[in-house]
């Protein structure tokens, strides 16, 4: 399985209300390919680095913070 298909197996369910947020980062051109070089193409270290990204997604949410939030 490619990365970007194996990356769509792991989003939120549609009653998930993040999962908007979620496939707006994950349908990023630039998102795949970027996690294929940092993992040196290996598409196993790749998925891991994928699926931990997206777990820390769901746990801060940064779509969701406001830029008053955000320190400078």
């Amino acid at each position: 399985m490619l990365c970007g298909q194996y990356a769509h197996t792991l989003v939120l369910p549609e009653s998930d209300s993040y999962r908007k947020w979620e496939l707006r980062w994950l349908n990023k051109p630039d998102t795949i390919p970027r996690y294929m070089r940092a993992a040196k193409w290996d598409l196993g270290d790749a998925k891991k680095r994928i699926e931990a990204t997206i777990h820390w997604r769901r746990d801060f949410k940064p779509d969701l913070i406001p830029p008053e939030e955000v320190c400078l």
